[in-house]
């Protein structure tokens, strides 16, 4: 196997550039490629192959220990050395970091078959690849705009899918089992964290990490984030609202700003005392139930306010899809029981959903599409079958 050692110096003399040609060739390579950027000009750039390069060394080798440099010349070769041969352990690694796995594919039954057999997230050992919006028997990774990685959940990666569905684009999920993540894959990402959106560049050299980066990424990429910066800034606005209270900061939608569970819980006298989400205080003695109606509540004036059905300007954007992901859980998954636009008069954001569906048909047959996701039941994350 040839191997290519690409060295870059800024030593003050040609004679100690000579002296770390000899020690280079300590490793087994083909061919040394040596760039001589001298601090003065940075203009001599030569290829030398190893015999003419060791050749080279022995009659520069006396002077190169004669000069200012002989300090400075052993410590950079010891050093490169090490350097080197930490870079070759860890090369198979840094080829995972820097490209898309090729994975074996995986279809949507197959997907929610795996996910129900197992039970629960942390019993998931699949790590394969699912094309959404692919032409089957037709397509593969290379027809897809983007490459996403994550578990097998919603969470963190529904925002960004559903930008890409909004828009019917080809897009891939590679699906991490929990075993496999914390055993070979959690050390390949940008942070130890998930999820990721895999080359994002194009290059084959850069992963974009967290779901707010990578949402707002796709956003732009799929005029999806407004027509102009002004509608940009309050895009953004009323996403970080939507992140910070329906989302808690991104941790769940049981926490403390926000809790499905105790929000269908809540009793009358507490919807009467609740009051508008901008009076309560950060830290206040409100129940779960009344901090998550408050937090609802924001979004129902402001499509009032807007009067376009829709939360900024009058197309679908970001903060939209955001919103529908969350309005669709509450509305149509988990209180089939009774109306709850009525209870909690939540007016406009019950007829903001019901108009999503009607004027985005694509979202509407993801929501209810096999690609997407089963929800599980916290706290032991199994898996729903429905």
């Amino acid at each position: 196997m040839t191997t290519l050692i690409v060295i870059f110096l800024s030593f003050s003399s040609y004679d100690a550039s000579a002296f770390f040609l000899r020690e280079s060739f300590l490793f087994s390579s083909e061919e040394i490629v040596f760039s001589y950027c001298c601090r003065e000009d940075r203009s001599f750039f030569a290829t030398m192959p190893p015999s003419r390069a060791t050749a080279s060394s022995r009659t520069t080798t006396k002077t190169a220990f004669n000069t200012p440099d002989k300090a400075k010349t052993r410590f950079f070769c010891a050093e490169s050395r090490r350097r080197f041969r930490s870079l070759r352990r860890s090369k198979k690694r840094r080829k995972t970091v820097t490209s898309v796995a090729l994975l074996s594919r995986i279809s949507a039954e197959e997907m929610r078959a795996h996910l129900h057999d197992s039970k629960d997230l942390w019993s998931t050992t699949l790590h394969q690849t699912l094309l959404c919006n692919c032409i089957e028997g037709e397509d593969d990774e290379s027809d897809c705009a983007f490459h996403f990685q994550y578990m097998p959940m919603r969470n963190r990666i529904e925002v960004p899918r559903m930008l890409c569905e909004a828009r019917k684009c080809k897009y891939a999920l590679e699906l991490v089992g929990f075993v496999p993540w914390g055993s070979d894959v959690k050390t390949t990402t940008p942070y130890g964290k998930t999820p990721t959106l895999k080359n994002y560049d194009k290059t084959k050299t850069k992963d974009l990490a967290h779901e707010k980066p990578i949402a707002r990424y796709l956003a732009s990429k799929l005029q999806l984030f407004g027509r102009d910066e002004d509608e940009r800034a309050k895009i953004d606005e009323v996403y970080e609202q939507h992140w910070s209270t329906l989302r808690n900061n991104g941790l769940t939608h049981q926490g403390e700003n926000f809790d499905m569970d105790q929000l269908l819980a809540i009793t009358d006298r507490e919807i009467d005392e609740t009051p508008r989400f901008q009076d309560m205080r950060r830290v206040n003695s409100f129940s779960p139930s009344q901090r998550s109606l408050a937090s609802l509540r924001v979004f129902d004036e402001i499509l009032l306010q807007n009067q376009s059905m829709y939360l900024v300007g009058d197309a679908l954007s970001l903060c939209d899809i955001a919103l529908f992901e969350t309005a669709y859980e509450l509305f149509r998954e988990e209180s089939a029981d009774f109306d709850i636009g009525e209870r909690f008069n939540l007016k406009y954001l019950e007829r903001f959903l019901a108009h999503i569906e009607d004027e985005h048909p694509t979202l509407r047959e993801y929501m209810k599409s096999a690609r997407r996701v089963p929800r599980y039941k916290r706290p032991g994350y199994v898996y729903i079958n429905e």
